[in-house]
């Protein structure tokens, strides 16, 4: 986990700070690995196969740093999550006895426990093929940032954002999931997130504190937005305690702050280690590895391969990458441009054109992501203003919320988890999903909105992708497209449902998916970064970098060559943060975040010539036609 919110408050506040690369950026660059949120994954990890090994000069595998003795003041995390791993066991027990594979799955990875066995394996096989090992005395991603600040390592791979609070200098993330295929890490430099958020490093090492890290609690209600406010003009932690409203907040008794303030500046770590040096594999003891472990499938087995024989490019033609997001169903192949998609199937069906698909390969863009609501029509048509009446009804007669308090609560909400009803279900109300969304969306003055013949036809003469990204459910979207006359211009929508599919639990009823985590390699209770002073919603939507990610993976493309259109600022951020190209639509100046620009959507081949380069428009108009799918 390392500290909580700080990915999300990054992209609000330091959206310069990250920025997406290629695991082939990295080539002849020494890396330090943390391998405590790796090992799950670890032989995985040492078979990436190509390019996508990270190498030295000499093309050899980098280190990888292990976990020593954890601070006194972690006991307390590790025994929450000790205490989750039970609770997984229990769920694990019952998905066995109703025979569920899914759930049996899913509950065994979070069951998992890193012995010291398996840390002691994974040394061993790395020691054979040629790899550099660190023991770190303490935590291994503060023995990562030693690294990297004596200039031993050029960066540290982490899933583990307290890197930053540790001061590495650069801090990439997702460098081991594979889920990521296209453009799969972000990087952090400690200097720019400094820069951007304007603090000192022993300001941003109290706004992590009072965040929330693995070490202490928190201060209940301080999350990282109020925390950060809260650096700005106190300056430290002992100013912030001092000016806080004591009836408000309570400060925790014994507080550690100084402590861990102090483990943050001065970590156990060791600063007296010797150049890295890669040795020649010891091919035969590998080999035995891999004829006597019958848990390696063949193609696994393929995958381990010495350092030696890890240089060069292998190439993936032919071979069809898949991504998936909840369980069985919900797959999107790899799909060509300017495909036929119809609204029976729940993945995209390309009809490939190698004329046009050759131009598509060397445009700029590849896929145009709209959001729906407030972008695509404009917001004096009343939608937006009636659908939040529509929820404050809800709350009102359906939750028997006090009528006196639902309009700061709904604002309070929406700030907090993108959406009412994420923060609603995040405090624990129980309402059906579609029942409510048919109370708000049903009675919309949908005779507000009008055929738009200029954007139908701006829209077909787009010659990319285009997929409608809303938080919407997929019956307000097909409405409002059919309203405006444009269902046909889309490849597809993603939408509530596909963020949210339901999934059986272990007694035959449904429940909607926390996290794109909980079925991707992700799940591991580290990478929750909710900000801890409030319940972390089920419902997945934007602005959250993981719907965004999301999104990106549904919707199978790459995040350097995909424009994203948001009316939200706070969207744009996120989109930005993942990588994505961001158009804020509605306004005539630039937000934090945002590339472009556009008082109307219509505006945009004034503002986005290049979309059209190497285009006829006669061609494009031609081959567009088709119907909308809804990703669900």
């Amino acid at each position: 986990m390392g500290i909580k919110g700080l990915t999300k408050l990054l992209a609000e506040h330091a959206p310069g700070a990250a920025v997406r690369r290629r695991v082939e950026d990295y080539r002849g660059r020494v890396v330090a690995i943390d391998a405590s949120l790796s090992i799950y994954q670890f032989l995985i990890v040492v078979g990436r196969k190509g390019t996508e090994v990270l190498t030295n000069e000499a093309g050899e595998v980098t280190s990888f740093v292990f976990d020593g003795e954890p601070p006194d003041m972690k006991k307390k995390e590790l025994a929450k999550r000790s205490l989750k791993r039970d609770g997984a066991s229990e769920d694990l027990n019952r998905a066995i006895e109703v025979g569920d594979e899914d759930l049996i799955e899913k509950f065994s990875k979070r069951t998992v426990k890193v012995t010291k066995k398996h840390n002691e394996d994974c040394k061993r096989l790395l020691s054979l093929m040629g790899v550099p090992v660190v023991q770190a005395p303490g935590e291994a991603e503060a023995q990562c940032a030693a690294l990297c600040e004596n200039h031993k390592v050029f960066a540290i791979a982490s899933e583990d954002m307290d890197s930053l609070t540790f001061g590495a200098r650069r801090f990439l993330r997702h460098l081991t999931d594979l889920s990521f295929k296209r453009s799969p890490v972000t990087e952090f430099e400690v200097s720019k997130v400094l820069e951007e958020l304007g603090l000192t490093m022993d300001q941003f090492i109290d706004l992590c504190i009072l965040s929330g890290c693995d070490y202490c609690e928190n201060i209940r209600g301080i999350g990282g937005q109020r925390a950060l406010k809260l650096i700005r003009q106190h300056g430290c932690i002992e100013e912030v305690v001092q000016n806080l409203s004591q009836t408000r907040y309570s400060v925790p008794e014994d507080w550690p702050y100084q402590e861990v303030r102090a483990l943050f500046k001065e970590p156990n770590v060791c600063t007296d280690i010797p150049d890295f040096l890669w040795t020649p594999p010891d091919e035969e003891s590998v080999e035995k590895i891999k004829a006597a472990n019958d848990k390696f499938s063949l193609g696994r087995g393929k995958l381990l391969a010495p350092v030696a024989n890890l240089t060069g490019s292998t190439s993936t033609a032919g071979k069809e990458p898949k991504c998936i997001l909840g369980g069985p169903g919900q797959v999107m192949k790899a799909r060509s441009p300017l495909q036929v998609c119809k609204s029976s199937s729940l993945n995209f069906i390309h009809d490939n054109s190698k004329a046009m698909e050759a131009i598509v390969e060397g445009s700029k863009y590849e896929c145009l992501l709209f959001d729906l609501d407030d972008t695509l029509y404009p917001f004096s048509s009343g939608i937006n203003l009636a659908c939040r009446k529509n929820i404050q009804d809800y709350m009102r007669h359906h939750l028997q919320i006090e009528e006196s308090q639902i309009a700061d609560m709904c604002l309070e909400l929406y700030k907090e988890y993108g959406t009412t009803m994420a923060g609603l279900k995040a405090l624990g109300y129980e309402f059906d999903n579609d029942e409510f969304h048919a109370n708000v969306h049903g009675t919309l003055p949908y005779d507000n909105l009008h055929f738009d013949p200029v954007l139908r036809t701006l829209l077909l003469s787009i010659p990319q992708r285009k997929i409608i990204f809303t938080n919407s459910d997929k019956a307000h979207a097909e409405e409002v497209l059919c309203r405006v006359g444009i269902q046909d211009c889309f490849e597809g929508i993603i939408c509530f449902e596909t963020l949210n599919p339901p999934t059986p639990t272990c007694h035959g009823l449904h429940k909607p998916l926390s996290s794109i985590s909980d079925e991707l390699s992700s799940d591991l209770d580290d990478l929750d970064e909710s900000d801890g002073f409030r319940p972390k919603s089920p419902i997945l939507c934007k602005p959250s970098i993981e719907a965004m990610e999301a999104a990106i993976r549904i919707a199978n493309v790459d995040p350097e060559k995909t424009i994203f259109f948001d009316d939200s600022v706070r969207n744009i951020a996120s989109g930005k943060a993942a990588g994505l190209h961001t158009v804020i639509v509605g306004r005539p100046t630039l937000v934090p975040g945002a590339d472009h620009a556009l008082e109307s959507i219509h505006n945009i081949k004034e503002a986005l010539p290049e979309i059209w380069d190497g285009w006829s428009e006669s061609d494009v108009l031609a081959s567009t036609a088709s119907e909308t799918t809804v990703i669900a």
